[in-house]
Formats: C-alpha cells, sequence, structure tokens
C-alpha cells in the first residue's frame, strides 16, 4: 500500500528516510569514517596504545549522524522550490512529509547534538559549535546564494569545507582535546575527506550528454562532457597523494602504498573507459569508481579491530534526484561465508575473498536482508514498503537468528 499525507507519522518518515537519508546506509558510511578520524587521532596523541571502541565513540558516532541528518534537512529547506520543478514524485514534494516536519526533526536533531557533545567535555563541544555555525553559514548560503548558484563548482568547494570541521569534531571527540590542538598529519588528513568527498560530488553529476536534463546543473554541464572527467583525475590525485603523506609519517608497509596505487589504477580504467567510450554506462562507472566499498577488519581477541581494508566493490549504485542512492544498508552472510549486502536496486552476493559473484534482483530498492526458516535456506528481503521471501540454495548461520 503506498505511503500517503493520511498514512501514520511514522510510517509516512520512513519513507522520507529511505528516499532521502537511509539510516543503515547512512550509519555504516558515518561509522567508517569516524573510525578512521578515530583512530588516527588516538595513533598521533596516544601512540602504542591499542585501537578499540569506547563510551566516547558511541557519543561521536550519534553527534555526526544527527549532524549529517540536520544537513539534510538544511538542504531541503534550501532546495525545495528547484525540488519541486524538477522531481515533484519525491515524498517531501508530494507533501507525505512537510518541511514543518522536517523543521521540528532537524530541531531535535541539533538539540541531541548539543546535549551529546557537551556531555562529551568543552573540547568536543567547542568542535561541535564550530562546525554547527559553519553549517548556519551554509544555510545562508554564505548570504551570497545567487552568485553562489551562477559559481557551481565554487558552491560545492564552500559547502564541502564542513568535512575538516568534521574532521576536527571527531578529533576532539576521540582525545577530549581542543581542535586546536590536532598535531599538523591529523589537519593533513581532514583535508583527505574534503578532496574524496568532492571527488565523489563531482563523479556523481558526470553525465553522458544525453543524459542531460534542462534546468539541472552537473559537471559535464559546466566543464564539457571531458572536461569534468580531468577534474575527477585531478582530485583523485591529490586525496590519494595527502593519504601516501599520511601513511608515510606513519611508517606504513608498502602494502599500503600497493594497495593506494592499485585504488588509483582502478580509476584510471574507468576515466579511460568513459573519455573513449562516453555513455550512460561509463558516466556512472565514474562514479562508481569513486565509490563506495565495503570495509573489512580483523576482530582481535579483546575486541579491537586491526587491518582495515576494503573488502569488495559494490555495483550499480543509483542516482535519485541527482544525488547517489542505494549504497550498502544491510549485510547476511550464510555457512560458505558469502556476504549478501542490500546495495542499488539488488542483492549483491560477494565471495568469502570480496569477489562479486551475482546479483538477486529486487523490485525496490532493497534495505535489510537476514536468513531465516526451519532450515535457514529462506531469504529475506525488506525495503521500500516491500517484503521479498527469497527460496535458497545457500544456508544461513543458525546461531545468528532463527531456530
Amino acid at each position: 500500500m503506498p505511503v500517503t499525507r493520511e498514512s501514520p507519522f511514522v510510517r509516512r518518515l520512513f519513507a522520507y528516510l529511505a528516499e532521502r537519508f537511509p539510516l543503515l546506509g547512512h550509519g555504516v558510511l558515518i561509522a567508517a569514517y569516524y573510525s578512521s578520524n578515530q583512530f588516527l587521532a588516538r595513533t598521533l596523541t596516544r601512540p602504542g596504545e591499542p585501537m578499540r571502541y569506547d563510551g566516547s565513540t558511541v557519543l561521536g558516532m550519534l553527534t555526526l549522524l544527527c549532524f549529517f541528518f540536520h544537513l539534510r534537512v538544511f538542504d531541503e529547506h534550501k532546495d525545495y522550490k528547484e525540488d519541486c520543478v524538477h522531481y515533484p514524485q519525491r515524498v517531501l514534494q508530494r507533501g507525505v512529509i512537510t518541511l514543518r516536519d522536517l523543521k521540528v526533526l532537524g530541531g531535535l536533531a541539533i538539540a541531541a547534538e548539543f546535549v551529546l557533545s557537551a556531555w562529551r567535555g568543552s573540547a568536543a563541544f567547542a568542535a561541535w559549535s564550530a562546525a554547527f555555525l559553519f553549517s548556519l553559514v551554509m544555510l545562508r548560503e554564505f548570504f551570497a546564494r545567487e552568485w553562489l548558484k551562477r559559481h557551481f563548482l565554487v558552491y560545492a568547494v564552500t559547502h564541502l569545507l564542513v568535512m575538516p570541521f568534521l574532521s576536527l569534531m571527531v578529533f576532539s571527540f576521540a582525545t577530549g582535546r581542543w581542535p586546536w590542538e590536532a598535531p599538523l598529519w591529523f589537519g593533513v588528513y581532514a583535508w583527505v575527506g574534503f578532496f574524496v568527498t568532492f571527488n565523489w560530488e563531482v563523479s556523481r553529476k558526470i553525465r553522458a550528454p544525453a543524459d542531460e536534463i534542462e534546468g539541472v546543473e552537473t559537471y559535464t554541464r559546466i566543464f564539457g562532457t571531458y572536461g569534468a572527467a580531468y577534474l575527477v583525475l585531478v582530485l583523485r590525485v591529490i586525496d590519494t597523494g595527502l593519504v601516501a603523506l599520511v601513511g608515510w609519517h606513519l611508517g606504513l608497509s608498502p602494502w599500503f602504498y600497493a594497495a593506494l596505487v592499485a585504488l588509483f589504477v582502478v580509476c584510471l580504467v574507468g576515466f579511460f573507459q568513459y573519455r573513449f567510450r562516453t555513455s550512460r554506462q561509463t558516466a556512472k562507472r565514474m562514479e562508481t569508481y569513486a565509490g563506495l566499498y565495503i570495509i573489512a577488519f580483523d576482530v582481535q581477541k579483546d575486541g579491537t579491530l586491526r587491518n582495515r581494508r576494503n573488502f569488495g566493490k559494490y555495483e550499480d549504485l543509483t542516482i535519485t534526484g541527482g544525488k547517489v542512492g542505494g549504497g550498502g544498508d544491510g549485510f547476511t552472510v550464510d555457512t560458505k561465508g558469502r556476504v549478501y549486502a542490500a546495495a542499488g536496486g539488488s542483492v549483491q552476493v560477494f565471495s568469502p575473498q570480496g569477489q562479486l559473484l551475482g546479483k538477486i534482483p529486487t523490485s525496490r530498492r532493497p534495505q535489510n536482508l537476514t536468513f531465516a526458516g526451519p532450515d535457514m535456506k529462506t531469504l529475506y528481503v525488506v525495503g521500500g514498503g516491500a517484503v521479498f521471501k527469497v527460496q535458497m540454495v545457500a544456508q544461513g548461520i543458525k546461531s545468528r537468528g532463527g531456530k
């Protein structure tokens, strides 16, 4: 049954979140972003201590999740009129959820950020306050809305400057130190987040000429069909170089640099595919190569994590309204160690080594999944208000659910 204005508020809210702010998908990305910044902050300030999560991690991750949600609410208010013209099918534009609803929810998110950061201590509160004040300036479009709208690249750069603020906020949550006490090398890594996000921002707005939409700004419309691809390549060189510098300072092994080079080569392949075989598919690959991996760690006996690495590469991430959707949400595994991930418009199945084995298509975007049933051979997939039941040859792990 479709969600309408008359549906219960909770159902309408979840319809909005599924479309514009998938909690599980965003939670995974935020956890990965927070973890990398936290571990680096503690490595630089507390060398020799084992890497572990603690109470400050929970406070920080929740604060970051609320922060990104209030940024989403700010964006909805800024772009509402334009989105009504170009994307009338969205939950907000159809009136299923209203701007007033989002204003209340955004206020609650900001209140939660205030309380959580104050709870962590003065340093965390100061770092959050700086990031929050910057978000207010973003809401006012730096008091130059019309000028920024005419200068699309400058618009993106100014808004992505929030990323170093967020890295410093993680630093203060993780260490209890003031943000201005962050070591130089942490500052370098804070800019990695900026350039990686900038890379992704440009990549997701690259279009083949036939896919341009009148009135919707893209980087290919501004810089030309191939100019935007060259910009992505330059950004990738910068963020890869910054990561390599941080790795050099930490004395990481040659395998770290081999992985960096391998990832860069993959992105380079995507660039050449788009440059010499321009199509909707190769344009989307530019976004994919910018993109999102399943991240794996080795869990130690004491519960700490080591050996962070890319496990598997998602395919078919979708673009909804010019923004990436369908990133990794729920996961489950079978008795053979295969990983099943809800991503894109299907369940993507990976080998224990991270190789994509195949996909189970669904008519609606999947969000979570699990094995169940008497023999644990039924895969249940939920998403978009629907439940899918798939009879499998593979068997789920009984200790993870089911009888």
